[in-house]
């Protein structure tokens, strides 16, 4: 059975926001809720919103993903992050894993993975 879950999506591109957006509306069970451009604004958004999960760049305008996940790793523990970024450097996306990023996946290649892990996320049942 389907949950609804709730997303923000953290880019600094609109076309991008605007893609990711109408692409995961139209998942069963999937409500994104928010987006933002930079971290702080992103930062804003999660404590406000309390989301399920994170659609996250690793450049954001004047600012990093990276200050996005540690925020998330520290005080929304249970938000999924999904690394979603053109960022090719394998040390960036070892980073990401390590400080705990659910998965890392490349705009280029991996849009389809993104879609099945968030599809995935809104059929488990609530732990």
């Amino acid at each position: 059975p389907l949950r609804q879950i709730r997303v923000i999506l953290i880019d600094d591109s609109v076309t991008i926001l605007d893609r990711l957006n109408r692409a995961l509306e139209a998942l069963a069970g999937v409500h994104v809720v928010g987006c933002a451009e930079d971290a702080d604004q992103a930062i804003e958004e999660i404590a406000r919103l309390r989301p399920d999960a994170v659609v996250l760049d690793v450049r954001l305008r004047d600012s990093s993903g990276w200050d996005v996940l540690e925020y998330v790793r520290e005080f929304a523990p249970s938000t999924r992050v999904f690394v979603f970024t053109n960022e090719q450097d394998d040390h960036v996306r070892q980073k990401f894993i390590l400080a705990g990023a659910d998965a890392f996946f490349d705009k280029s290649l991996d849009f389809a993975q993104l879609k099945c892990a968030i599809i995935h996320l809104a059929s488990n049942e609530p732990t």
